[in-house]
């Protein structure tokens, strides 16, 4: 996944985390992209950027 694509993702999440009724359910207590490669990133929108390498034993 690209830099572009990540962005992309990243807005997607946060207009469905806007789309959460908090009276009906807690809001996501974060917000992550998984990725193929690279390195853990925590975006200026708060999105979490994680390759998936960081989640073997």
């Amino acid at each position: 996944m690209g830099q572009r694509q990540v962005e992309d993702a990243s807005s997607i999440l946060l207009k469905l985390k806007n789309k959460v009724d908090s009276e009906v359910m807690n809001p996501p207590d974060f917000l992550m992209v998984l990725t193929g490669n690279g390195y853990v990133l925590k975006l200026d929108n708060g999105v979490i950027v994680l390759p998936i390498t960081c989640l073997r034993d």
